[in-house]
Protein backbone atom coordinates (compact mmCIF):
# COMPACT_ATOMS: atom_id res chain seq x y z
CA UNK A 1 0.00 0.00 0.00
CA UNK A 2 1.10 2.95 -1.06
CA UNK A 3 1.65 5.61 1.93
CA UNK A 4 -1.10 8.66 1.60
CA UNK A 5 0.43 11.64 2.99
CA UNK A 6 -1.87 14.23 5.58
CA UNK A 7 -3.72 16.59 3.89
CA UNK A 8 -4.66 19.80 3.87
CA UNK A 9 -7.76 20.91 6.15
CA UNK A 10 -10.69 22.88 5.99
CA UNK A 11 -13.01 23.86 8.23
CA UNK A 12 -16.68 24.09 7.52
CA UNK A 13 -20.08 24.14 8.90
CA UNK A 14 -23.39 22.83 7.71
CA UNK A 15 -26.15 24.75 6.10
CA UNK A 16 -29.18 25.19 3.92
CA UNK A 17 -26.91 26.74 0.87
CA UNK A 18 -24.83 23.76 1.93
CA UNK A 19 -21.26 23.61 3.20
CA UNK A 20 -19.85 27.20 4.44
CA UNK A 21 -16.08 27.79 5.42
CA UNK A 22 -15.94 29.30 8.92
CA UNK A 23 -15.51 32.76 9.60
CA UNK A 24 -12.60 33.67 12.13
CA UNK A 25 -15.02 34.79 14.70
CA UNK A 26 -17.37 32.56 14.27
CA UNK A 27 -14.36 29.88 15.40
CA UNK A 28 -14.38 31.66 18.47
CA UNK A 29 -17.64 31.09 19.17
CA UNK A 30 -18.69 28.19 22.11
CA UNK A 31 -20.36 25.40 20.40
CA UNK A 32 -23.67 24.79 21.91
CA UNK A 33 -24.68 21.67 24.11
CA UNK A 34 -28.97 20.56 23.54
CA UNK A 35 -29.78 20.14 27.44
CA UNK A 36 -32.59 16.72 27.46
CA UNK A 37 -35.33 19.89 27.84
CA UNK A 38 -37.49 21.28 24.75
CA UNK A 39 -35.00 23.35 22.80
CA UNK A 40 -32.99 23.59 25.91
CA UNK A 41 -28.95 25.26 24.78
CA UNK A 42 -25.90 25.62 27.15
CA UNK A 43 -22.58 26.30 26.77
CA UNK A 44 -20.11 23.30 26.32
CA UNK A 45 -17.11 25.13 27.61
CA UNK A 46 -15.09 25.00 24.23
CA UNK A 47 -15.10 27.03 21.27
CA UNK A 48 -15.86 25.97 17.37
CA UNK A 49 -12.13 26.33 17.33
CA UNK A 50 -10.97 24.55 19.74
CA UNK A 51 -13.88 21.27 18.54
CA UNK A 52 -12.44 21.01 15.07
CA UNK A 53 -8.87 21.26 16.19
CA UNK A 54 -9.55 18.49 18.21
CA UNK A 55 -11.22 16.74 15.08
CA UNK A 56 -8.10 17.37 13.15
CA UNK A 57 -5.43 16.11 15.94
CA UNK A 58 -7.63 12.80 16.49
CA UNK A 59 -7.05 12.42 12.62
CA UNK A 60 -3.51 13.13 12.10
CA UNK A 61 -2.37 10.96 15.24
CA UNK A 62 -4.75 8.18 13.89
CA UNK A 63 -3.55 8.82 9.89
CA UNK A 64 -2.32 5.66 9.22
CA UNK A 65 -5.53 3.87 10.20
CA UNK A 66 -7.57 6.44 8.52
CA UNK A 67 -5.71 6.28 5.34
CA UNK A 68 -6.19 2.15 5.83
CA UNK A 69 -9.82 2.88 6.15
CA UNK A 70 -9.65 4.50 3.16
CA UNK A 71 -7.99 2.04 0.95
CA UNK A 72 -10.52 -0.65 2.27
CA UNK A 73 -13.36 1.39 1.78
CA UNK A 74 -12.82 3.26 -1.61
CA UNK A 75 -10.37 0.77 -3.16
CA UNK A 76 -8.11 3.48 -3.66
CA UNK A 77 -4.99 2.44 -5.33
CA UNK A 78 -2.18 5.38 -4.26
CA UNK A 79 -2.78 8.66 -5.17
CA UNK A 80 -2.96 11.66 -2.57
CA UNK A 81 -5.97 13.32 -0.96
CA UNK A 82 -6.58 17.04 -2.02
CA UNK A 83 -8.82 17.89 0.94
CA UNK A 84 -10.15 17.07 3.79
CA UNK A 85 -12.69 18.91 5.27
CA UNK A 86 -14.54 18.67 9.28
CA UNK A 87 -18.05 19.60 8.55
CA UNK A 88 -19.84 20.45 11.38
CA UNK A 89 -23.23 19.35 10.98
CA UNK A 90 -25.13 19.19 14.67
CA UNK A 91 -25.17 18.99 18.64
CA UNK A 92 -26.58 17.33 21.10
CA UNK A 93 -26.65 17.13 24.84
CA UNK A 94 -23.99 14.05 25.46
CA UNK A 95 -21.92 14.25 21.99
CA UNK A 96 -20.81 16.06 18.86
CA UNK A 97 -20.97 14.95 15.34
CA UNK A 98 -18.75 16.46 12.67
CA UNK A 99 -18.91 14.96 9.07
CA UNK A 100 -14.86 14.10 7.49
CA UNK A 101 -15.29 14.75 3.94
CA UNK A 102 -12.56 13.34 1.82
CA UNK A 103 -11.42 13.71 -2.01
CA UNK A 104 -8.90 12.41 -3.90
CA UNK A 105 -7.84 12.94 -7.79
CA UNK A 106 -10.74 10.47 -8.87
CA UNK A 107 -12.43 9.50 -5.63
CA UNK A 108 -14.28 11.18 -2.65
CA UNK A 109 -15.54 9.62 0.26
CA UNK A 110 -17.09 10.48 3.24
CA UNK A 111 -17.05 9.74 7.34
CA UNK A 112 -18.32 10.80 10.24
CA UNK A 113 -16.34 11.76 13.32
CA UNK A 114 -18.40 11.67 16.85
CA UNK A 115 -16.37 13.65 19.87
CA UNK A 116 -17.53 13.90 23.43
CA UNK A 117 -16.23 16.20 26.08
CA UNK A 118 -17.75 15.83 29.08
CA UNK A 119 -17.66 12.06 31.35
CA UNK A 120 -21.59 11.20 30.26
CA UNK A 121 -21.15 12.04 26.72
CA UNK A 122 -17.54 9.98 26.88
CA UNK A 123 -19.23 6.94 28.61
CA UNK A 124 -21.58 7.00 25.97
CA UNK A 125 -19.77 7.25 23.60
CA UNK A 126 -17.55 4.30 24.52
CA UNK A 127 -21.03 2.34 24.53
CA UNK A 128 -22.43 3.65 21.26
CA UNK A 129 -19.04 2.67 19.81
CA UNK A 130 -18.85 -0.79 21.32
CA UNK A 131 -22.66 -1.91 20.35
CA UNK A 132 -22.02 -0.41 16.78
CA UNK A 133 -19.38 -2.68 16.09
CA UNK A 134 -21.19 -5.80 17.82
CA UNK A 135 -24.46 -4.85 15.88
CA UNK A 136 -22.31 -5.04 12.60
CA UNK A 137 -20.96 -8.66 13.43
CA UNK A 138 -24.20 -10.38 15.09
CA UNK A 139 -26.88 -9.43 13.13
CA UNK A 140 -27.07 -10.84 9.49
CA UNK A 141 -28.46 -7.21 8.59
CA UNK A 142 -27.91 -3.74 9.30
CA UNK A 143 -29.41 -0.67 9.55
CA UNK A 144 -27.06 1.42 11.67
CA UNK A 145 -23.64 3.06 10.84
CA UNK A 146 -20.30 0.37 10.90
CA UNK A 147 -17.83 1.96 13.57
CA UNK A 148 -14.08 2.04 12.51
CA UNK A 149 -11.89 3.03 15.49
CA UNK A 150 -11.63 5.29 18.21
CA UNK A 151 -9.20 7.27 20.63
CA UNK A 152 -8.53 10.42 22.56
CA UNK A 153 -6.65 13.25 22.27
CA UNK A 154 -6.18 16.23 24.63
CA UNK A 155 -6.71 20.34 23.48
CA UNK A 156 -6.24 23.56 24.66
CA UNK A 157 -9.27 25.62 25.18
CA UNK A 158 -8.65 29.46 24.37
CA UNK A 159 -7.56 30.26 28.13
CA UNK A 160 -4.98 27.26 28.19
CA UNK A 161 -6.53 24.89 30.26
CA UNK A 162 -6.81 21.22 28.51
CA UNK A 163 -9.87 19.53 27.29
CA UNK A 164 -9.53 15.82 27.24
CA UNK A 165 -11.93 14.52 24.17
CA UNK A 166 -12.96 10.69 23.20
CA UNK A 167 -13.65 9.99 19.76
CA UNK A 168 -14.45 7.18 17.12
CA UNK A 169 -14.73 7.46 13.23
CA UNK A 170 -17.94 5.51 11.76
CA UNK A 171 -19.99 5.12 8.66
CA UNK A 172 -21.22 8.46 7.26
CA UNK A 173 -24.70 7.84 5.47
CA UNK A 174 -24.67 9.61 2.35
CA UNK A 175 -27.73 10.81 1.00
CA UNK A 176 -29.26 10.96 4.54
CA UNK A 177 -30.80 13.27 6.67
CA UNK A 178 -33.02 14.01 9.92
CA UNK A 179 -36.51 14.21 9.49
CA UNK A 180 -39.02 16.24 11.94
CA UNK A 181 -42.59 17.08 11.80
CA UNK A 182 -43.38 20.40 11.21
CA UNK A 183 -46.84 22.79 11.18
CA UNK A 184 -47.73 24.05 7.78
CA UNK A 185 -47.84 28.25 8.48
CA UNK A 186 -51.23 28.53 5.89
CA UNK A 187 -53.53 25.69 7.10
CA UNK A 188 -51.54 24.37 10.59
CA UNK A 189 -51.71 20.77 9.55
CA UNK A 190 -48.85 18.26 10.62
CA UNK A 191 -46.23 17.31 7.89
CA UNK A 192 -42.48 15.43 7.80
CA UNK A 193 -40.72 17.53 6.79
CA UNK A 194 -36.62 16.04 5.93
CA UNK A 195 -33.38 18.44 6.56
CA UNK A 196 -31.75 17.99 3.52
CA UNK A 197 -28.63 19.95 3.38
CA UNK A 198 -28.22 19.49 -0.18
CA UNK A 199 -31.21 19.99 -2.01
CA UNK A 200 -33.16 21.87 0.60
CA UNK A 201 -35.42 20.79 3.05
CA UNK A 202 -38.18 18.85 1.74
CA UNK A 203 -42.04 17.87 2.50
CA UNK A 204 -42.44 14.15 2.68
CA UNK A 205 -46.08 13.00 1.26
CA UNK A 206 -48.33 11.18 3.03
CA UNK A 207 -47.38 7.90 1.50
CA UNK A 208 -43.25 8.79 1.98
CA UNK A 209 -44.15 9.45 5.74
CA UNK A 210 -46.02 6.48 6.27
CA UNK A 211 -42.90 4.28 4.65
CA UNK A 212 -40.47 6.38 7.20
CA UNK A 213 -42.66 5.08 10.00
CA UNK A 214 -42.57 1.79 9.29
CA UNK A 215 -38.91 1.17 8.29
CA UNK A 216 -38.07 2.87 11.69
CA UNK A 217 -40.48 0.83 13.50
CA UNK A 218 -39.02 -2.78 11.43
CA UNK A 219 -35.55 -1.38 12.57
CA UNK A 220 -36.36 -1.14 16.10
CA UNK A 221 -38.26 -4.68 16.39
CA UNK A 222 -35.63 -6.40 14.00
CA UNK A 223 -33.17 -5.64 16.79
CA UNK A 224 -35.30 -6.63 19.49
CA UNK A 225 -34.04 -9.96 20.90
CA UNK A 226 -37.59 -11.70 21.83
CA UNK A 227 -35.23 -14.01 24.64
CA UNK A 228 -33.20 -11.61 26.50
CA UNK A 229 -36.12 -8.56 25.98
CA UNK A 230 -33.16 -6.14 24.98
CA UNK A 231 -33.94 -3.21 22.56
CA UNK A 232 -32.12 -0.32 21.70
CA UNK A 233 -33.56 2.30 24.04
CA UNK A 234 -33.80 5.19 24.41
CA UNK A 235 -34.22 6.87 20.81
CA UNK A 236 -36.51 9.71 19.87
CA UNK A 237 -36.97 11.31 16.46
CA UNK A 238 -36.08 14.78 18.30
CA UNK A 239 -32.82 13.61 18.57
CA UNK A 240 -32.31 12.80 14.87
CA UNK A 241 -31.64 9.15 15.75
CA UNK A 242 -33.03 8.43 12.37
CA UNK A 243 -32.17 9.72 8.99
CA UNK A 244 -33.75 8.88 5.60
CA UNK A 245 -32.76 8.76 2.07
CA UNK A 246 -35.18 10.23 -0.97
CA UNK A 247 -32.41 9.34 -4.04
CA UNK A 248 -33.58 6.54 -5.28
CA UNK A 249 -37.46 7.20 -5.25
CA UNK A 250 -38.46 5.24 -2.36
CA UNK A 251 -37.18 6.82 0.90
CA UNK A 252 -34.65 4.54 2.94
CA UNK A 253 -34.44 4.62 6.40
CA UNK A 254 -31.09 4.30 8.71
CA UNK A 255 -30.65 4.76 12.19
CA UNK A 256 -27.11 6.15 13.05
CA UNK A 257 -26.81 6.09 17.09
CA UNK A 258 -27.17 2.98 19.73
CA UNK A 259 -27.38 4.21 22.84
CA UNK A 260 -28.13 1.35 24.67
CA UNK A 261 -29.46 -2.54 24.10
CA UNK A 262 -30.52 -3.84 27.27
CA UNK A 263 -34.05 -4.85 28.71
CA UNK A 264 -36.55 -2.99 29.85
CA UNK A 265 -38.19 -5.57 32.05
CA UNK A 266 -36.41 -7.07 35.04
CA UNK A 267 -36.22 -10.34 36.68
CA UNK A 268 -39.26 -11.57 34.06
CA UNK A 269 -39.29 -15.60 33.70
CA UNK A 270 -38.49 -16.28 30.10
CA UNK A 271 -41.31 -18.69 29.64
CA UNK A 272 -43.49 -18.71 25.89
CA UNK A 273 -45.82 -16.52 27.85
CA UNK A 274 -44.02 -14.03 29.12
CA UNK A 275 -41.80 -13.75 25.69
CA UNK A 276 -45.21 -13.37 24.19
CA UNK A 277 -46.13 -10.61 27.17
CA UNK A 278 -42.84 -8.57 26.52
CA UNK A 279 -43.40 -8.48 22.92
CA UNK A 280 -46.93 -7.16 23.18
CA UNK A 281 -45.81 -4.54 25.38
CA UNK A 282 -42.44 -3.49 23.02
CA UNK A 283 -44.54 -2.98 20.32
CA UNK A 284 -47.53 -1.09 22.17
CA UNK A 285 -44.41 1.22 23.03
CA UNK A 286 -43.05 1.44 20.04
CA UNK A 287 -46.55 2.93 18.97
CA UNK A 288 -46.56 5.70 21.49
CA UNK A 289 -42.69 6.42 21.15
CA UNK A 290 -43.04 6.53 17.58
CA UNK A 291 -45.51 9.32 17.47
CA UNK A 292 -43.53 11.62 19.47
CA UNK A 293 -41.34 13.88 18.28
CA UNK A 294 -40.36 17.97 18.29
CA UNK A 295 -41.94 20.66 16.40
CA UNK A 296 -38.73 20.69 13.77
CA UNK A 297 -36.47 19.22 16.12
CA UNK A 298 -36.44 21.52 18.90
CA UNK A 299 -39.57 23.05 19.53
CA UNK A 300 -42.31 22.06 22.13
CA UNK A 301 -43.82 18.55 21.88
CA UNK A 302 -45.19 17.32 18.89
CA UNK A 303 -47.65 13.95 17.92
CA UNK A 304 -47.46 12.59 14.47
CA UNK A 305 -51.21 12.04 12.76
CA UNK A 306 -53.24 8.75 12.84
CA UNK A 307 -51.76 7.39 9.52
CA UNK A 308 -48.45 6.62 11.28
CA UNK A 309 -49.90 3.99 13.64
CA UNK A 310 -50.96 1.33 10.65
CA UNK A 311 -47.13 2.06 9.32
CA UNK A 312 -45.75 1.55 12.79
CA UNK A 313 -47.60 -1.70 13.52
CA UNK A 314 -47.13 -3.05 10.23
CA UNK A 315 -43.42 -2.58 10.32
CA UNK A 316 -43.00 -4.32 14.11
CA UNK A 317 -44.64 -7.45 12.25
CA UNK A 318 -42.33 -6.66 9.17
CA UNK A 319 -39.90 -6.51 11.89
CA UNK A 320 -40.68 -10.10 13.43
CA UNK A 321 -41.04 -11.79 10.13
CA UNK A 322 -37.13 -10.78 8.62
CA UNK A 323 -36.23 -12.18 12.23
CA UNK A 324 -37.67 -15.66 11.23
CA UNK A 325 -36.38 -15.42 8.43
CA UNK A 326 -32.74 -15.27 9.83
CA UNK A 327 -33.27 -17.43 11.86
CA UNK A 328 -33.33 -15.20 15.29
CA UNK A 329 -36.55 -15.47 16.50
CA UNK A 330 -39.05 -18.68 16.64
CA UNK A 331 -41.77 -18.77 14.35
CA UNK A 332 -43.83 -20.09 17.12
CA UNK A 333 -43.93 -16.47 18.77
CA UNK A 334 -44.72 -14.41 15.86
CA UNK A 335 -47.67 -16.64 15.40
CA UNK A 336 -48.50 -16.30 18.85
CA UNK A 337 -48.39 -12.52 18.66
CA UNK A 338 -50.72 -12.41 15.57
CA UNK A 339 -53.22 -14.39 17.41
CA UNK A 340 -53.16 -12.32 20.16
CA UNK A 341 -53.52 -9.46 18.23
CA UNK A 342 -55.93 -10.22 15.77
CA UNK A 343 -57.97 -11.43 18.77
CA UNK A 344 -57.11 -8.47 21.66
CA UNK A 345 -60.55 -6.92 22.89
CA UNK A 346 -60.45 -3.21 23.64
CA UNK A 347 -60.29 -3.97 27.25
CA UNK A 348 -57.05 -6.06 26.57
CA UNK A 349 -55.67 -3.34 24.83
CA UNK A 350 -56.51 -0.76 27.29
CA UNK A 351 -54.79 -2.81 29.97
CA UNK A 352 -51.45 -3.39 28.20
CA UNK A 353 -51.27 0.47 27.20
CA UNK A 354 -51.62 0.72 31.38
CA UNK A 355 -48.25 -1.61 31.97
CA UNK A 356 -47.16 0.49 29.18
CA UNK A 357 -47.79 3.92 30.96
CA UNK A 358 -46.28 2.51 34.16
CA UNK A 359 -42.99 2.52 32.53
CA UNK A 360 -43.36 6.40 32.02
CA UNK A 361 -41.66 9.15 34.17
CA UNK A 362 -44.87 11.31 35.27
CA UNK A 363 -43.10 14.88 34.98
CA UNK A 364 -41.09 13.83 31.46
CA UNK A 365 -42.56 17.15 29.22
CA UNK A 366 -43.70 14.38 26.55
CA UNK A 367 -46.40 13.20 29.18
CA UNK A 368 -49.00 16.11 28.82
CA UNK A 369 -48.97 15.11 25.08
CA UNK A 370 -49.28 11.32 24.97
CA UNK A 371 -51.93 12.17 27.97
CA UNK A 372 -54.50 14.14 25.59
CA UNK A 373 -54.15 11.32 23.06
CA UNK A 374 -53.57 8.13 24.47
CA UNK A 375 -57.28 6.94 24.80
CA UNK A 376 -57.90 7.65 20.69
CA UNK A 377 -53.87 5.92 20.48
CA UNK A 378 -55.65 2.80 21.76
CA UNK A 379 -58.66 2.46 19.84
CA UNK A 380 -56.40 3.12 16.81
CA UNK A 381 -53.83 0.38 17.87
CA UNK A 382 -56.45 -1.75 18.38
CA UNK A 383 -57.94 -1.44 15.29
CA UNK A 384 -54.47 -1.90 13.31
CA UNK A 385 -53.70 -5.25 15.24
CA UNK A 386 -57.56 -6.70 14.44
CA UNK A 387 -56.40 -5.87 10.91
CA UNK A 388 -53.51 -6.98 11.23
CA UNK A 389 -53.78 -10.38 9.15
CA UNK A 390 -55.29 -8.55 6.04
CA UNK A 391 -52.53 -6.83 5.52
CA UNK A 392 -49.88 -10.17 5.59
CA UNK A 393 -49.56 -10.54 1.89
CA UNK A 394 -48.88 -6.71 1.30
CA UNK A 395 -45.41 -6.92 3.44
CA UNK A 396 -42.96 -4.59 2.20
CA UNK A 397 -39.94 -6.79 -0.08
CA UNK A 398 -37.84 -4.77 1.18
CA UNK A 399 -37.88 -6.15 4.39
CA UNK A 400 -36.86 -9.41 3.42
CA UNK A 401 -33.81 -8.33 1.15
CA UNK A 402 -29.90 -8.71 3.24
CA UNK A 403 -28.07 -5.29 1.87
Amino acid sequence: MELLSVPRFRFLHSSQEGRVPFEESELRKPIPQLRPTPGGKSSSGITYGTYLTAIKTFIEKNWDRFARLLYDSVSIDGGTVSTLDIVAEKHGSEYHPARIAVEGESWRASYVVNLAINDRGRDRLTRDFQLLREFGLHFPRTFVPAAYFADEVSVFRDNASPVNCSLFVGEWFDGFHEFHLSRDENTGSLGTVVWDTDRGYEILTLEESESVFRQAAFILTYYYDPESFREIFPWHHAAGDFVVSRLNGEPRVKLITVRQYAPRLIDVQRSRESRLKALMLFIANLTVRMRLDRLDGVGETAWAGDHCVDAVVRGAFDGLTAKVHDNMCEPALVDSFLIAATRMSLEDAAGLFAEVMEGYDEDAPDMPVIQRHLADHILLVYRCFRNLSRHLSQRNPWSFERP
